[in-house]
């Protein structure tokens, strides 16, 4: 299992490297705002037929040789991207786009089948082990592309993955992997209650707000403040760091706070750290708005996902996945959206209040589940 705690903040570094070394990418290939903004939906579109392409393949080969594959398709594709060439970019970040669809439903789901009685705390570290990735690939990109070629940088990152992979297929054995097909999944109803619906719809927007701020804003900081390429990766590393933070602050609070009014108590948080963003130009500023507004995210989607869960009871494991899949295009869509209004405006701050709009709009979501208990929703579910 340490193994694949490593192996997942390798996964953590690989999702969110983009945005640290989107400032060299468009530079050495002089990219408007809208044309980086592709970039993520690149990225994101092969993440998302990814994970809807591993749910069939955890049926057929189980959830452990999925994982491998993942790490395979993502130190393949970290390998193309060093390679320098715009052809090299765009099929590199589709490469491993396709593997980190592979690899993070079937490491969550992997962790659920050997911890099935404790499998909240279990997902709870794993995905610590995301996030911890997540706030190292800032700072570890940005002091390193002070000294050493990206390209250097990247197969370094590429050797790693494949040499945890090594390790995981030589230790870990085919039957500690009890994922099965599960009969009738073709048949099940998606949403079984208007709230599953507005959840998801939440989560579509949640994981593309989050992946608008986390990447655009190493960018962003860079232009409001004139901060150096380091300073602006600092910045970057301190919204993962809160992100990082704020999920183990929200397990101890969820054990005082109902789910519901958790989940807009962490979106108003969010919305605030945004605002901080959006109406200051100074440094100090800029970062306290990024610590807010990671803080506030942190909680979101694992609420939202205990909440469907909890909705969908003991189904969640097969009617889940078609929903991730649906979600993740979130992270196509709001990033790229970022990037077209910046450059109609000529004005990242214009582009960057997206985020703040979508943040509104989770919160009328949010407000709306809010309104009906759990306990009279599992009733009419019943």
């Amino acid at each position: 299992m340490l193994l694949v705690h490593l192996g997942f903040l390798l996964t953590g570094i690989v999702t969110t490297m983009l945005g640290p070394i989107l400032p060299v990418l468009a530079a050495r290939w002089h990219l408007d705002d809208a044309r980086a903004g592709y970039l993520f939906t690149l990225q994101f579109c092969s993440s998302t037929l990814g994970t809807a392409a591993s749910s069939r393949f955890m049926q057929r080969i189980g959830s452990r040789n999925v994982m491998l594959a993942g790490f395979v398709l993502m130190s393949i594709g970290v390998g193309i991207l060093a390679t320098g060439s715009w052809t090299a970019l765009l099929l590199g970040i589709s490469c491993y786009g396709l593997g980190l669809g592979f690899n993070l439903p079937a490491t969550n789901l992997l962790v659920v089948s050997m911890f099935s009685q404790r499998r909240g705390a279990a997902l709870n570290l794993i995905n610590f082990a995301w996030s911890a990735g997540a706030v190292a690939a800032p700072p570890l990109f940005g002091v390193l592309l002070g000294q050493v070629p990206l390209s250097t940088i990247l197969t370094g990152v590429g050797i790693a993955i494949v040499a945890v992979a090594l390790a995981i297929a030589a230790t870990m054995p085919h039957s500690i992997d009890k994922t099965a097909p599960q009969p009738g999944s073709a048949h099940s109803k998606w949403f079984p209650h208007t709230s599953v619906a507005l959840l998801s719809v939440l989560l579509f927007v949640y994981i593309g707000t989050e992946t608008a701020i986390g990447g655009w804003l190493a960018t962003y900081a860079q232009r409001m403040s004139v901060a150096s390429l380091q300073e602006a990766s600092l910045v970057q590393a301190a919204f993962w760091g809160a992100l990082l933070a704020g999920r183990g602050l929200g397990s101890l609070l969820l054990n005082r706070v109902r789910e519901r009014d958790f989940l807009i108590l962490s979106l108003g948080s969010a919305l605030c750290g945004v605002l901080v963003l959006l109406t200051s130009s100074h440094p100090a500023a800029i970062a306290g708005g990024s610590i807010l507004s990671g803080l506030g995210l942190a909680g979101v989607f694992p609420t939202a996902v205990a909440i469907m869960t909890a909705l969908f009871g003991a189904a969640a494991e097969r009617r889940m996945g078609p929903i991730f899949a649906t979600v993740g295009l979130g992270g196509a869509v709001i990033p790229w959206l970022v990037g077209q209004i910046s450059k109609q405006f000529q004005d990242l701050r214009v582009g960057m209040a997206v985020c703040a709009f979508a943040i509104v709009g989770m919160l009328l979501l949010a407000l709306r589940v809010a309104t009906a208990p759990a306990e009279a929703i599992a009733e009419r579910l019943d």
